[in-house]
């Protein structure tokens, strides 16, 4: 693996204190002190090491030399993974962000299907890394941990929920972040942090192993700091075919308004050059020739906004669901912008959430059929990250950014389509995105056709 956090990434990323490799970073936080004594000492697999002198705990629960080594040689040799802290990892608990919750949870006996995928193709998992708290976030920003850094935006916010290993792929210490992506929870840091990441299509990787906050959008991710790397992981985590190839790329530019002016600026400037050099450079994916005009969509504000309001209420009570037992008893021990989320979702009623139900099937339907088997060119996030702090100032930027993007990311989340981010940067250098989100079951040729235009830019 690449030296950890060269350079000014080092600096950007480093900790407040020096901790060995092997050690439960939980185990040093406030309220961790019940953590079961194997998995404080390492777990299985923890081997002692130097490679990685400053360990932040912002970024990592845990880490090893490898934590778990590959089960075999293969594709992904020498590669390693920063495994978001919802995923199973045999011999570890699993903590979803939260040190009460980690306290209490039980150790996983197995790893979940796409750990295990990974890891049998040659690929060694560095660490578990952390995540927003319960993955109800797109900020990067844990009470618990400390907010994550962005080494590709210092001072801004890291994007979450699978802030810990965005940040750990963009400051070198892993190849590929393993995530979830239920609201934007892979595109939103990869886009803050200048990252390839694909959120799959719902239910193409299995996620037993996996603690759910929406099962009927939560979905597995990948990141990576190339489109390569991100390829051959998808590679081993779909091995089967694709099941649609896309034809054209369509676009909107009526969701140009949902984003600033800087970000506006570079994504309109790099979707024209992509889709004029996709003219004279012929891009074939699984026998389908992808052109550039392939028309405009329709989705209009009130659109977006339906889509977002079913999108809230379906996500709300099945996270209500998933964790409302536990919540209830713990209102103290969370966060209270997470606990609102969760007291607001707790009111959801069993009849709203039959109705929205179907709403949601109508709604998966329409954007489904507005696609067709294209592909669709729209901005990812509605600005750069944001700064980081905690004053109102920065806390309502924060905020008014969530509300902003997830205009955006409901698309794919909705329609259980994937999407891949392309990383762009403004005029003033930062971090943004262009979204690739293609048909259901296509994901593999989504991000060939979005390293075919990000080629020719």
């Amino acid at each position: 693996m690449e030296q950890a956090m060269n350079g000014s990434s080092r600096q950007d990323c480093k900790a407040d204190r020096t901790l060995q490799p092997s050690e439960d970073v939980s185990a040093r936080m406030p309220d961790l002190s019940s953590a079961p004594d194997h998995e404080a000492a390492g777990g299985p697999h923890s081997q002692q090491s130097q490679d990685h002198k400053f360990i932040d705990p912002s970024v990592w629960r845990i880490v090893g030399n490898p934590l778990v080594p590959p089960v075999h040689d293969g594709p992904l040799h020498d590669l390693g993974v920063a495994v978001k802290d919802l995923f199973a990892v045999q011999g570890f608990a699993i903590g979803a962000g939260n040190p009460k919750f980690l306290s209490e949870a039980r150790i996983q006996k197995n790893h979940a299907s796409a750990v295990r995928s990974l890891l049998e193709a040659g690929a060694h998992v560095v660490g578990i890394a952390q995540t927003d708290e319960f993955a109800y976030s797109l900020s990067g920003v844990n009470i618990h941990y400390g907010a994550a850094p962005n080494p590709s935006a210092p001072g801004r916010i890291s994007g979450g929920s699978s802030s810990g290993p965005a940040t750990a792929v963009s400051g070198g210490q892993a190849e590929i972040g393993l995530g979830t992506d239920t609201a934007g929870s892979i595109r939103v840091p990869a886009a803050y942090q200048g990252l390839w990441g694909i959120r799959t299509s719902t239910g193409r990787i299995q996620r037993d192993g996996v603690h759910p906050l929406s099962p009927s959008f939560d979905t597995v991710g990948i990141l990576a700091r190339d489109a390569h790397t991100l390829a051959i992981a998808a590679e081993q985590l779909m091995p089967e075919p694709d099941r649609a190839a896309p034809a054209g790329v369509k676009t909107d530019v009526l969701l140009d308004s949902c984003v600033d002016e800087d970000v506006r600026i570079a994504f309109s400037q790099w979707r024209s050059t992509a889709l004029r050099n996709l003219h004279t450079h012929d891009c074939e994916i699984h026998d389908s020739t992808i052109t550039a005009n392939s028309g405009e969509l329709a989705i209009t504000h009130d659109m977006l906004d339906a889509w977002l309001t079913i999108f809230n209420t379906v996500r709300g009570y099945e996270a209500w669901k998933a964790h409302g037992g536990w919540v209830s008893n713990h209102w103290n021990d969370m966060d209270p912008q997470i606990a609102s989320r969760f007291e607001r979702d707790m009111h959801i009623t069993a009849e709203d959430y039959e109705n929205f139900c179907v709403t949601f099937a109508d709604a998966r339907a329409e954007i489904r059929n507005l696609l067709g088997n294209h592909l669709l060119l729209i901005p990812t996030v509605s600005c750069v990250a944001p700064l980081a702090g905690d004053s109102d100032e920065s806390i309502q930027a924060i905020a008014h950014a969530r509300a902003e993007t997830m205009l955006l990311t409901t698309i794919a989340g909705i329609a259980g389509l994937p999407a891949v981010n392309i990383p762009i940067r403004t005029k003033a250098g930062l971090p943004c995105g262009a979204c690739l989100i293609g048909p259901s079951g296509s994901d593999k040729g989504v991000i060939a056709a979005a390293e075919h235009l990000a080629k020719n830019v």
